[in-house]
């Protein structure tokens, strides 16, 4: 597994191309979010190049700014290319138990997949 450490303004982002596990955790709150959400686009573009069979991506994310939003809408748009080449991507969106905005934001999200995107207490 590789970790690009969290900073006050970015999650941590741990992942593994092998076995095809993705996951992004804490707050992410850059001003500019390009270079951390690029960094991740840029690891998910190497990645589409020879995926692993089955791709896992978790978020627990306790907070979001609205350019984080962006940058995580790039990250699905990478994830449905991905989908649409015939492999199997799953997201698992978790929130804390009482957190209705991340809750939500994990419902608007789950509306711009064509993969299984589950949303739970996490």
């Amino acid at each position: 597994m590789t970790l690009i450490v969290a900073t006050s303004k970015t999650p941590e982002f741990l992942y593994d191309v092998q076995k095809g596990i993705f996951q992004m955790k804490g707050r992410s709150i850059p001003e500019n979010p390009k270079p951390f959400y690029g960094q991740i686009s840029d690891i998910l573009q190497q990645y589409l190049k020879n995926p692993a069979n089955k791709t896992v991506f978790t978020f627990q994310l306790e907070y979001l700014n609205s350019t984080s939003v962006n940058g995580l809408n790039a990250l699905l748009q990478l994830l449905n290319k991905l989908h649409q080449s015939g492999k199997e991507v799953s997201i698992q969106w978790l929130y804390e138990e009482g957190d209705d905005d991340m809750q939500e934001m994990g419902s608007r999200l789950q509306e711009r997949v064509a993969f299984s995107f589950k949303i739970s207490k996490g």
